[in-house]
């Protein structure tokens, strides 16, 4: 399975933010959005400058881009996570 430098560390990414949802409680309010927002800017100039031939992404940025972009969206599915188990158990609804 060949991953470029940036989507192994997107997944890596993923995988810690996750992993901090469980450690640290975050909350979904107009401050984490905002953080959501910012973080895909770096990987957005990175590759969009790559695509139209600015420059040549190195290993080093790919990696470093892709791991803000991944726990970022790490964080952002725990806290999903933690929304529905949260509706889920205000609701009553039964899980089958």
């Amino acid at each position: 399975m060949p991953f470029c430098a940036r989507c192994t560390a997107i997944f890596f990414g993923i995988m810690i933010g996750v992993f901090l949802t469980v450690i640290y409680k975050f909350d979904l309010n107009a401050k984490f959005l905002m953080i959501y927002f910012i973080s895909m800017i770096p990987i957005g100039l990175d590759a969009g400058g790559q695509l139209i031939g600015l420059w040549e992404s190195t290993n080093v940025s790919r990696i470093i881009t892709g791991s803000i972009v991944g726990m970022v969206m790490g964080i952002s599915i725990g806290v999903i996570i933690e929304e529905i188990k949260k509706i889920i158990s205000e609701k009553k609804i039964p899980l089958k």
